[in-house]
């Protein structure tokens, strides 16, 4: 009971029942030996000793007892041992991770001593079990710093998963990611009440006015994110420094030149009013046209190009800001150092990785494996670094609504309009999306060398061409895979291996270079041709790739029945909501763990089986949590905040 009892708080229903057949054992084992040590047993009458009663008795607590005695032994030794177990959990912290390993290992440690104590002196058993709770010793020591052998800690890295070093990595990820999704999903307030509560408890501040009437709008569109507007909070957080009248200025001042693509917009007595006209600005006003007359008063630039333009650097904020911004143009230019200039007053919110993967890099935190801060060698991975098309960039904080940026840009994040209005022009249609068994089981992709602008070799550095690079020469180059070898067990190796099955991608362009670059483009490169968009339907797999700036094709391949493998460096709107390894497989930028990742869910019957699970999960939420409805209520929210910063009697925030 002590133990059953011990292992509750973990919520793990495979724990629990193995816990209830172990305890009976224990009483087994402990009935047992008394029976056969207790004292007074030799003078046990021969006539009761032969009952029939007594004899069912006696075979069946002995039986019940050698069981139990092999079940205390696999459980002090077997994946890593209770010592290791424990090890791993202190590790990875939490004060509940603690109490479960104290109370394990005590529990693990008394009944062992309980069985000994009963066992005669004179048995050699006793000695031998003692024997058995000294070796795990030898498994604690390899994951201590006395042992250089080991460099990570097996796969224990949530309660209740003692034995995930049975799984492969992806499977590890994918069942703590449903975990999460769950969690998000199931805590979300249900009454207004407990959703001021709430946002008071994340933000340290009350609500901006008009709350009440926002929160029954997204109940009534059947919202299921009520509290997890994150991205709001951290767009908005450098503005609470700059007093308003001088966010003002800027806007006026931005938006009166035409070549930076900056319109001023807002809302004026609940009436939508966008500089300069154009599809974007209209849709903008299109989406909140329903809910216009429950904005306040507000104002904002709005970027109508791709590209994001604002890094917002300590020294501006520390000097309230500028009424006159100044932009740089860094087309064809690098601009890494500019890029991380901001970074001396951002922080990652990034979590140490708590899987062991072997080596693959596979990501484990999506926020943290695209945070620029913490990943100089972006800086010749991802052709926006290294020589962006167009640029135009400034230091100054002005709030700037743009579609996508990378972490340290201080843009303001909104639903893109190539999600929106561009949605509904027939690029998805589902009789041309084949069921997933009728599909090729291989990874999907085609297109042009946008990303970047290419000169002097530029393009090796550029994001699109690396990955085409990385399948075109796939079988004469050296990768990390993982081997089962033997039931639940991987090891990790380094080999040249044949997957060209795997993988159908291709370049059908070479654009955005000059001629010396084109040249060498079209020699490295094997060109395909230009295929009918619903040709990457017919995979399994479709990768999904940054190209100048946010990748327009992501929502069209969510929807599909097809499970979406997604590289990208840039932050949006939906990251709080779209949940990797759930909804999609996540790329790093360096696809150090791609190759392995599509043998392992081509090949293996539990990736193949999760493949599928993710797809369907990704068509599943783009109709749920995807719509209109939902852009109209970010906005619609986003717009309150904004309100707020703008409000001229807003107080600045030192």
């Amino acid at each position: 009971m002590i133990l059953f009892v011990s292992l509750v708080p973990t919520l793990d229903t495979t724990r629990l029942a193995s816990a209830i057949p172990t305890a009976l054992g224990l009483v087994g084992t402990y009935a047992s030996l008394i029976h056969i040590f207790g004292p007074g047993n030799d003078q046990i009458d021969e006539n009761e000793r032969l009952k029939t009663t007594r004899v069912i008795f006696s075979i069946a607590s002995r039986t019940i007892g050698l069981l139990m005695a092999v079940s205390v032994i696999m459980i002090l030794t077997w994946s890593g041992s209770t010592l290791d177990i424990a090890y791993a959990m202190l590790a990875g912290g939490g004060t509940l991770g603690v109490a479960q390993t104290f109370t394990r290992t005590t529990i693990a440690i008394l009944n062992l001593y309980q069985i000994i104590d009963f066992i005669p002196k004179t048995e050699k058993g006793r000695g031998l079990l003692v024997a058995f709770a000294l070796w795990p010793v030898s498994s604690f020591i390899q994951h201590t710093p006395l042992s250089q052998h080991r460099t990570s800690l097996p796969g224990v890295n949530w309660p209740g998963s003692s034995d995930n070093i049975q799984y492969h990595p992806v499977e590890l990820l994918i069942r703590k990611a449903q975990d999460d999704f769950k969690h998000l999903v199931d805590k979300q307030s249900k009454t207004l009440e407990s959703a001021e509560t709430e946002y008071r408890r994340r933000y340290s501040r009350s609500p901006p006015p008009g709350f009440a009437q926002w929160f029954a709008y997204a109940k009534s569109k059947n919202s299921i994110l009520i509290d997890d507007f994150d991205i709001i909070n951290r767009d908005l957080k450098p503005f609470w420094k700059i007093a308003p009248q001088r966010l003002h200025e800027s806007i006026n001042h931005v938006s009166s030149f035409q070549h930076l693509a900056l319109r001023k917009c807002g809302f004026t007595d609940g009436r939508f009013h966008g500089q300069g006209g154009g599809w974007i600005v209209e849709d903008l006003g299109k989406l909140l046209q329903e809910v216009s007359q429950g904005i306040p008063n507000v104002e904002f630039a709005f970027d109508v190009v791709d590209e994001p333009r604002v890094v917002i650097t300590q020294q501006m904020l520390d000097t309230g800001g500028i009424s006159k911004p100044e932009f740089y143009d860094a087309h064809h230019l690098s601009i890494w150092e500019r890029a991380t200039s901001a970074c001396a007053h951002t922080s990652s919110s990034g979590k140490p990785p708590v899987i062991h993967d072997y080596g693959l890099n596979l990501v484990q935190d999506w926020y943290q494996s695209k945070d620029v801060c913490s990943h100089p060698e972006f800086s010749f991975m991802h052709g926006f670094f290294s020589s962006p098309m167009t640029c135009l960039l400034t230091d100054a904080p002005i709030p700037v609504l743009s579609q996508a940026a990378p972490t340290s840009f201080g843009d303001i994040m909104y639903p893109s309009p190539w999600y929106t209005a561009k949605m509904d022009q027939g690029v998805y249609k589902d009789e041309d999306d084949p069921l997933w068994e009728q599909k090729a089981r291989n990874l999907y992709w085609a297109g042009s060398t946008t990303g970047s602008y290419s000169w002097n070799g530029t393009w090796r550095y550029s994001h699109r061409q690396r990955f085409v690079e990385l399948v075109q020469t796939l079988n004469r180059t050296s990768h990390m895979y993982l081997e089962e070898s033997k039931s639940g067990h991987w090891t990790d190796y380094k080999a040249v291996e044949n997957h060209n099955d795997l993988f159908d991608a291709k370049l059908t362009a070479i654009i955005q270079c000059d001629d010396k670059d084109c040249e060498e483009q079209k020699k490295f490169f094997t060109l395909g041709e230009k295929e009918e968009r619903s040709r990457q339907f017919h995979s399994q797999f479709v990768f999904d790739v940054d190209g100048n700036s946010f990748s327009g094709r992501f929502y069209t391949l969510l929807r599909s029945r097809s499970v979406v493998l997604k590289q990208t460096v840039l932050r949006e709107w939906h990251d709080e909501r779209l949940v990797p390894w759930v909804h999609f497989i996540p790329i790093s930028l360096s696809m150090d763990e791609l190759p392995e990742v599509m043998r392992y869910m081509t090949t293996h019957e539990d990736g193949k089986r999760r493949a599928k699970e993710i797809a369907d999960a990704g068509r599943e939420w783009h109709g749920k949590f995807l719509r209109k409805e939902d852009f109209t209520i970010y906005l619609y929210r986003l717009m309150l905040e904004l309100a707020r910063i703008m409000d001229p009697n807003r107080q600045v925030e030192y």
